[in-house]
């Protein structure tokens, strides 16, 4: 799979959003295809590609679980993998 638009819109959400459900996530990704008339893709092949070029820049989008009052839900996040001084200056 090539990196193209509907990765590059993808992520240009993410980077808005930083943090998203996984629903809301499939959702994102359904509407960038829909955008662009690509065929549907699957989400965790798909961030797979995205994390390929991310990083180079020391980011990735990562799955972890959100903690709610009656049920965890599954989340996709934007992270900086960066560390050292310079990360310091930023936060």
């Amino acid at each position: 799979m090539v990196f193209g638009r509907v990765h590059r819109l993808f992520l240009q959400v993410m980077l808005e959003r930083r943090t998203v459900d996984e629903i809301e996530a499939q959702r994102v990704l359904t509407n960038c295809c829909k955008e662009f008339g690509e065929p549907l893709q699957q989400l965790e092949p798909f961030v797979y590609e995205v994390n390929k070029e991310l990083e180079s820049v020391e980011l990735a989008l990562k799955t972890t679980v959100e903690e709610r009052e009656h049920s965890d839900c599954p989340c996709l996040v934007l992270v900086n993998l960066m560390t050292g001084k310079a990360n310091r200056w930023v936060c």
